[in-house]
């Protein structure tokens, strides 16, 4: 797997085709984006960002992206959370997170020979402009990490379920 600035290096191991001619390199970023990179001009990846709310500069969201930390399909910054998208990374700044919680659907399903039960986990994000994010997570220490970073990283955002807290955050 490549990461984000792994894609110049490679380029440079491999700058040549079998005829010898210099020739650009298609690979994968840690975002899952393509990004071309000419082997002797040492472009960097080009990411296409797409904001949860608000706009950000992108040398900004550069720099956060690279010093996160990866816990499962996000990516923790300092300023700023993202995940992977189908065409580019989605991001939302930590101080436009109002209320976070974790969401737990029981779902029955229908199979051949009967009837299951299982859970799909959601993180639900309200932001400061009334919109409101589902994210669908893998399991429960996802939603459970990204609570405990917003928790750090933005002291005032409500945590956490409650009528009350649904009251106060409907438009």
């Amino acid at each position: 797997m490549l990461y984000q600035g792994d894609c110049a290096e490679y380029a440079l191991q491999y700058p040549y085709d079998s005829v010898g001619i210099v020739v650009s390199v298609i690979c994968l970023t840690a975002a899952g984006l393509c990004c071309k990179v000419a082997a002797r001009k040492r472009r960097k990846c080009l990411m296409k960002w797409i904001p949860g709310a608000g706009r950000a500069e992108v040398t900004q969201l550069e720099a956060d992206y690279t010093k996160s930390t990866v816990q499962g399909k996000f990516r923790l910054g300092e300023t700023y959370l993202f995940r992977k998208k189908a065409l580019g990374v989605w991001y939302l700044a930590w101080r436009e997170i109002l209320w976070a919680y974790r969401q737990v659907e029981d779902v029955q399903s229908r199979l051949c020979c009967g009837t299951t039960n299982y859970e799909v986990e959601h993180l639900i994000l309200v932001t400061a402009g009334g919109g409101r994010t589902d994210i669908r997570l893998e399991g429960k220490q996802d939603a459970e990490a990204v609570l405990a970073w917003l928790a750090r990283s933005n002291p005032a955002a409500d945590i956490g379920f409650s009528p009350d807290k649904k009251k106060k955050y409907e438009n």
